[in-house]
């Protein structure tokens, strides 16, 4: 009987000590990753859709000695039937502490833009300084003020703000403001991985509105490298970039991207137009200077970032 109770004992004590060990050990992707420092100089994207449209894009890139950006360049063209966009940008960044001892950053940007649909042409030039103000790690607020000058003659002052929400490192959502438009994002996460973005786009002046949502789906077996440099801040979209890309707006999913689904509405004077749902599924090569993403997508021949030293 006395053998009896102490192995009794003994299973309780195992069973107890298993137990605390568990709950003590929660496991946790982000401290896993490999860490692999990769600041690349350039970052090229081009598409290629069944329509023959062609979309590039392209980022240039320089560092401050501790690897955060001080400048960047900027270039996006669209070409197709009935349609030529050409649009630069330039923005150089500070980073300096407010007389409360707040980490912030201003950043002066010049771009200009062309469009050609048919025989309508615009052209504009916007020139913008943005302060970004942090709490404590993360980016809480941008705000900005500028100038348009459209078609060389009228000028048009320019301001906005968008300021985040964080919980436990992860951005959840933010809102976006200037003088004609209110932007709020959602950001859904499933156990450290960004699920789905909702981006609803509503008018101030009457009930024009866009509403996008964007799925995604992982890898969840496979921990993607912790490059320093983040860029699914460019592949994804949704938050500034330049500031996601460096980590200011909260973590970025740890595990390896493998689909991604859009589907969305608008709504003109009332009346509700189905936006077609896109599908794409990605592939990621990854080498010692450069890492790939690539996209297979109905409706496209071409869908590929590329970032390389």
């Amino acid at each position: 009987m006395k053998n009896l109770t102490s192995i009794f004992i003994t299973i309780i004590v195992v069973l107890v000590s298993v137990s605390c060990s568990s709950d003590s050990s929660v496991y946790d992707p982000f401290k896993e990753q490999t860490k692999q420092p990769f600041y690349p100089a350039r970052l090229s994207f081009r598409s290629v859709n069944d329509n023959g449209a062609i979309t590039e894009k392209n980022w240039v890139f320089e560092y401050n000695s501790d690897n955060t950006i001080k400048r960047y360049t900027y270039t996006h063209s669209v070409s197709g039937t009935n349609i030529d966009i050409e649009e630069t940008k330039v923005g150089n960044l500070r980073y300096y502490t407010d007389y409360k001892g707040n980490r912030c950053i201003e950043t002066k940007s010049y771009s200009s833009y062309t469009s050609k649909r048919l025989a309508d042409i615009l052209v504009y030039t916007d020139t913008i300084t943005e302060d970004a103000r942090f709490n404590n790690n993360h980016i809480e607020s941008i705000d900005t003020k500028g100038w348009r000058t459209t078609n060389g003659e009228t000028v048009t002052t320019l301001s906005s703000r968008q300021t985040f929400n964080y919980s436990n490192d992860l951005c959840t959502s933010s809102t976006y403001t200037d003088s004609n438009n209110e932007t709020t994002y959602t950001y859904k996460w499933n156990n450290n991985m960004l699920a789905v973005v909702t981006i609803h786009n509503q008018s101030k002046n009457n009930s024009d509105l866009t509403h996008d949502t964007y799925e995604y789906r992982y890898d969840n077996r496979t921990l993607a490298s912790y490059y320093e440099f983040n860029p699914l801040a460019f592949v994804y979209g949704n938050k500034p970039q330049i500031y996601d890309a460096m980590g200011y707006l909260g973590k970025s999913t740890p595990y390896l991207l493998e689909f991604e689904e859009y589907n969305g509405y608008e709504s003109i004077n009332g009346k509700r137009y189905d936006i077609q749902s896109v599908q794409r599924s990605y592939h990621i090569m990854s080498g010692a200077n450069s890492l790939i993403y690539s996209a297979e997508s109905p409706g496209y021949s071409e869908y590929i970032f590329n970032f390389n030293n």
